[in-house]
């Protein structure tokens, strides 16, 4: 999630840890339900859904310069 969210921030850790449990539940096929649903709802509230991430004003992070591209 931290690499695909870069907007996430330390205000939303105890979300993404909910999430990250939940995720990890669907990751192995020990998941229900309701618990699904859960984890759908916790990911859009974090911005992951494209509804969401349309209504924020994001700035994507510039990717650091290589020190090394000026000797290729």
């Amino acid at each position: 999630m931290q690499a695909e969210g870069f907007w996430l921030t330390s205000a939303d850790a105890m979300m993404v840890e909910i999430a990250a449990n939940l995720m990890s539940q669907q990751r192995t096929g020990q998941i229900d339900n309701p618990a699904r649903t859960l984890l759908v709802s916790t990911l859009i509230k974090l911005g992951f859904g494209p509804t969401e991430r349309a209504k924020m004003k994001v700035i994507p992070q510039k990717e650091e310069a290589n020190p090394f591209d000026e000797f290729v």
